[in-house]
């Protein structure tokens, strides 16, 4: 079986070596996170936290009806189940950029898909994935 054995000249196996270069990104992911989660931008001032604050004052699901925000109502309809995170108190910054990043987590799938059927390589699909994830996390993807 020379197919099983692990050649001299290749310490890890393709696996072991994965799984390493996947740890280092998810680090580099969550450094990025941390570093740029409390930064506030005057969209998040101006806007998201405004809205917040009105969805929690005007009732979570009734504020839905009164004209407050200018952003499409599945957003909106988020942000209002996300005020219920609120009573275990998260901060409301937090809770709007957690939003933000599991959206775009979430869109980034079908993103990668859409890439590998166009003959992208796992590596270049990755790659644009990791891009959105910072954008994200930044809160700065205009």
């Amino acid at each position: 079986m020379p197919d099983m054995e692990r050649k001299q000249s290749d310490p890890l196996p393709n696996f072991t070596r994965l799984a390493l270069v996947l740890a280092f990104l998810v680090a580099i992911d969550l450094d990025v996170v941390r570093i740029f989660w409390r930064n506030l931008n005057y969209d998040l001032t101006a806007y998201l936290s405004p809205w917040y604050s009105f969805i929690v004052e005007h009732g979570r699901f009734k504020a839905l009806g009164l004209n407050f925000s200018d952003y499409a109502p599945p957003y909106l309809y988020l942000l209002s189940i996300g005020t219920l995170a609120d009573r275990l108190g998260f901060n409301p910054v937090t809770i709007i950029r957690g939003i933000a990043v599991a959206g775009n987590a979430a869109a980034g799938v079908p993103v990668m898909w859409f890439a590998r059927a166009c003959g992208w390589s796992r590596e270049r699909e990755s790659n644009t994935y990791h891009i959105d994830f910072h954008c994200s996390a930044r809160n700065d993807c205009e």
